[in-house]
């Protein structure tokens, strides 16, 4: 009976819970240092910066090439032209089978109140967060940039490796529907053609 306890409150939620197969830290350590593109910078900046020191930026921005100045107002043109198909097409069924380990709108379940089980919990969410906050609508969060994130979704929904299947062991309506699948997959692929 010991057995059986310790398997239903320890070993099986950490099976249960876990973020899937990714490696965060082999993936960070192999990938190449990137760099934001003067939209996600300017945008992170704009964000982070007090309004005097968002005026400075704002001005030493309009001093760069016309072309680079061009070629930025397209790029943000183009992702709000993304998050826009998003909000209406797709961000309902991210929100039914994603946000509750990818954004701030976790639906917590009854369970959660245990403590080895709410640790465990927390840090699967953290780590899901940490690979794809959509907490924000698109671009998302996260350590990958706006196309990168795209191609990734997309390789994710067709391959169905998310949610990891352990997460669907409690959660059998989390899996996409191939409807579902194929109307964020044309949402990508309409996306990539923004971006490009």
């Amino acid at each position: 009976m010991k057995r059986v306890l310790i398997f239903l409150f320890i070993v099986f939620p950490f099976t249960l819970f876990s973020h899937g197969n990714e490696d965060h830290k082999k993936e960070k350590a192999a990938s190449p240092i990137k760099t934001e593109s003067p939209v996600q910078k300017s945008t992170h900046d704009s964000q982070m910066k007090s309004p005097t020191q968002k005026s400075e930026h704002d001005s030493q921005m309009k001093s760069s090439t016309p072309e680079a100045s061009n070629a930025e107002a397209q790029e943000a043109k183009a992702l709000q032209q993304i998050n826009t198909a998003y909000q209406q097409s797709v961000k309902s069924i991210f929100a039914d089978n994603c946000f509750n380990c990818h954004s701030d709108t976790v639906e917590y379940p009854c369970y959660y109140k245990y403590p080895i089980i709410k640790q465990l919990i927390d840090k699967d969410i953290e780590e899901a967060k940490e690979h794809l906050d959509m907490s924000n609508d698109f671009p998302f969060g996260g350590h990958g940039s706006p196309t990168e994130d795209l191609e990734s979704l997309k390789t994710t929904v067709l391959d169905e490796s998310m949610p990891p299947w352990r997460y669907t062991l409690m959660h059998r309506d989390s899996v996409l529907t191939e409807k579902e699948k194929q109307q964020i997959v044309e949402w990508i692929d309409n996306s990539q053609k923004l971006l490009n």
